[in-house]
């Protein structure tokens, strides 16, 4: 029960931060598509994919290895050698963070020339945010190793609302009005004050966690540091083939299509990640839970902690994809009606949040076990098999092609963890179980359109504030009533297991706001 409350409690951190990130991006993406037009819109997504590109190069696996190895020391109180890896990864990170900001900078010309779009002044900028993130990442490394999810958490919603808030003001036409550009610098701003907060955090009250008593020996130092490295490679290697799966459409789209089509291909692919903010806060959680587990040797109990967190996850992010599937035309005209072919990708990219769960999490896992080449070589494999998914169908299907494309290789990436889970280490998802999730989550989305269709009397316009907020209050109304015929039939179908039940029980009394939804199903 202990390790079921540590989870929820960092994963209820963990969810804040993520709902807060999800609702400053999805704010973000309307508020520029409807200030910056679809013919501007698209160049955002290539210079942040190009600082998450720069981000993980300079990292080096550094933060996933420093997370576990800092849990692993933690619990066996070995606090220099915690030190000794902050000091080496901070090192590090300077170092190559200033060595591809000279590259960000100086290639700025050459990377707008490639794409054939006006991106130059963006990667100026982009320069500075690869740094400022670098060296962030050592002290978020520090939080979470130390499982102080919510210290981990505050600073997080800091810089996302501190991003959002500056970007506007100096994108808005009717403040300073400086276009594409102001969005980068609103960035950068929030990045120096996110790397100076989490500077603050760990120097009163992180540090006081972590004994300094005397130095070690030069040798045992560098064998630490080592170890940190050769952890971290595979790790590294891992980083850059997920994070080019995950933008390597846009990338190619962005090559070969107008700006427009990237900038109906990203709010596809955004509003698919927003219901991915669930597994991200709770995969958060889990590593460190899972290599604490791993250094006590309870592989038993990383099983079982696998196939019910799962579960769970499933059993709450269906309905959520379903909801989009059935009102996805309503949802895409928040952006404005101009956006509206984005529903092309977006009925091909929501296949692949259902299986995302499988995959996310089962990484997770097999990286804490000390398996991250095997992990490694599956990412990679998923990696090839996009880009070159990407490279035949773009051309021809444009959008669709991307879509298509992404979501084979997902679904590949995802199924390729579970078989491995299911044939190393006997995990096993019950199939009844997740049919049970998808078929309650199918109807109550239906409900959930045709609430939306008895309320929709007036036409649907977003030529103005009043007609977007009242386009918003019909989804939400929609959605609410919908969530609750979902955990009807929930209820209904029996989907809970009495041991499930009883955890559930036993967790409404230590965090009571998921009573409510216990009520409904038990």
């Amino acid at each position: 029960m202990e390790v079921e409350k540590k989870i929820v409690s960092g994963s209820a951190f963990i969810l804040t931060s993520r709902i807060v990130n999800g609702v400053s991006l999805v704010i973000f993406s309307i508020t520029m598509a409807w200030f910056l037009g679809k013919d501007t819109y698209g160049l955002i997504s290539i210079a942040v994919g190009f600082i998450g590109i720069f981000a993980i190069l300079g990292d080096l696996g550094l933060n996933i290895a420093g997370v576990r190895f800092i849990s692993m020391y933690f619990v066996g109180k070995k606090y220099e050698d915690i030190r000794t890896i902050i000091n080496t990864s901070f090192i590090i990170k300077l170092i190559l963070g200033s060595i591809l900001a000279l590259i960000s900078y100086i290639g700025s010309d050459a990377i707008a020339d490639f794409f054939q779009k006006d991106v130059a002044p963006l990667f100026k900028i982009v320069a500075l945010i690869v740094v400022c993130n670098l060296l962030s990442s050592v002290f978020q490394s520090v939080m979470k190793g130390l499982q102080r999810m919510d210290l981990f958490a505050m600073s997080n919603i800091f810089r996302d609302i501190s991003w959002i808030v500056i970007s506007i003001g100096l994108v808005h036409p009717n403040i300073y009005g400086w276009g594409v550009v102001g969005a980068l610098w609103g960035y950068l701003i929030s990045a120096l004050l996110w790397l100076c907060l989490c500077a603050g955090i760990f120097f009163i009250p992180l540090r006081r966690n972590i004994l300094y008593t005397q130095k070690k020996k030069k040798q045992l130092t560098k064998s630490i540091s080592n170890k940190l490295l050769v952890f971290g490679m595979p790790i590294l290697i891992m980083d850059i083939t997920i994070l080019l799966y995950n933008w390597i459409d846009t990338f190619v789209l962005a090559y070969f299509r107008p700006t427009a089509e990237v900038s109906y291909y990203n709010i596809a692919f955004g509003l698919v990640n927003f219901v991915m903010i669930i597994i991200a806060s709770v995969s958060t959680t889990l590593f460190p839970v899972f290599s604490g587990e791993h250094a006590l040797k309870k592989e038993k109990s990383q099983k079982r902690i696998y196939e019910k967190v799962v579960k769970f996850i499933i059993i709450i992010i269906y309905p959520f994809l379903t909801f989009l599937i059935f009102l996805a035309p309503y949802i895409v005209l928040i952006y404005g009606s101009q956006y509206l072919p984005a529903l092309t990708p977006l009925y091909i990219l929501v296949l692949w949040g259902f299986f995302r769960p499988v995959g996310n999490i089962g990484s997770g896992l097999l990286t804490a076990k000390g398996r991250q080449k095997l992990v490694m070589k599956i990412t990679v494999s998923t990696a090839v098999l996009n880009f070159c998914l990407n490279i035949l169908l773009i051309p021809r299907y444009h959008m669709l092609g991307a879509a298509l494309a992404t979501t084979t290789a997902f679904i590949f990436g995802s199924l390729a963890v579970y078989i491995i889970l299911n044939k190393d280490y006997d995990i096993i998802l019950k199939a009844k179980d997740i049919t049970k999730a998808l078929l309650a989550a199918f109807v109550s989305s239906a409900v959930g359109l045709g609430v939306y269709l008895l309320i929709d009397k007036i036409p649907i316009t977003t030529t103005n504030l009043i007609d977007l907020l009242f386009l918003i209050l019909k989804l939400l109304i929609s959605f609410l009533i919908a969530s609750i015929v979902y955990l009807v039939l929930l209820k209904l179908i029996k989907i809970f297991s009495r041991e499930e039940l009883g955890l559930l029980e036993k967790l409404t009394k230590e965090y009571r706001i998921i009573r409510p939804i216990y009520n409904l199903i038990k």
